[in-house]
């Protein structure tokens, strides 16, 4: 949630509305009815969001029986990479953990069936690719046994697999050893983690999902509202 919101003129993303709900509201939905399973759910937001939105209030608002964790920064970081890692460290994030942008709601139960089964080191959910939106897409190359042998950022792995999206809600098995990783190779991204776990042969799985609903910048937006009988003018 620490973004900058430049796609949206720099508003604060996590509490756009999304037709009923907020963008935040519609990204936590599909772990809800999992929370048994779910130790703790940690929000990583800047200081100046939390003053000029009253983040920290407005989230118990919204998930008053969640076991929320908050995590304040009080400057921006370089990247996702940087955000996940304070996020651990606020939070003391130990083992299983699940990274997850703000701007999508997916079934999550491929997801965690697939923790179940593959038993991996870092598990990537993923959407099937249109050549046009690879810009927008980290894209990964996967094998007929589902293993991610190549990833990269904007662009195709130039490894031979089946391509797809993959969506920003990833699975790491070692919420440590993540970190310990983004720290050490000075990763900017989490694919960057995820490359160097593919070279190092770590097990890094794919899983593809079957719903999801991207709102992550305008043209995704109008296209969620219009599923939802909503007009992006009406919201934004």
């Amino acid at each position: 949630m620490a973004g900058r919101g430049a796609r949206f003129g720099n508003r604060f993303k996590p509490f756009l509305p999304l037709g009923k709900e907020r963008f935040i509201e519609a990204a936590v939905a599909p772990f809800i009815k999992w929370r048994e399973n779910i130790s703790s759910f940690v929000f990583v937001y800047l200081e100046e969001q939390d003053h000029q939105h009253n983040v920290a209030i407005e989230l118990h608002k919204m998930f008053p029986n969640l076991p929320v964790r908050n995590v304040v920064l009080s400057n921006p970081t370089k990247g996702p990479a940087e955000t996940v890692c304070l996020g651990i460290d606020g939070a003391n994030v130990t083992g299983e953990v699940i990274c997850c942008d703000c701007d999508h709601a997916i079934d999550i139960a491929p997801l965690l069936s697939g923790i179940e089964r593959h038993r991996a080191d870092a598990i990537v959910p993923v959407w099937p690719l249109d050549n046009a939106e690879v810009s927008s897409w980290s894209v990964v190359a996967i094998d007929r046994d589902d293993r991610v042998v190549d990833i990269e950022e904007k662009k195709l792995p130039l490894l031979p697999g089946e391509k797809a999206g993959a969506i920003g809600c990833t699975y790491f098995r070692d919420a440590a050893a993540l970190r310990d990783r983004l720290i050490s190779d000075r990763c900017e991204n989490l694919s960057d983690a995820l490359r160097l776990m593919i070279r190092d042969n770590s097990k890094v799985t794919a899983v593809r999902i079957e719903y999801a609903k991207f709102f992550g910048d305008p043209v995704r937006l109008e296209r969620a509202l219009i599923k939802t009988g909503r007009r992006l003018k009406e919201n934004i």
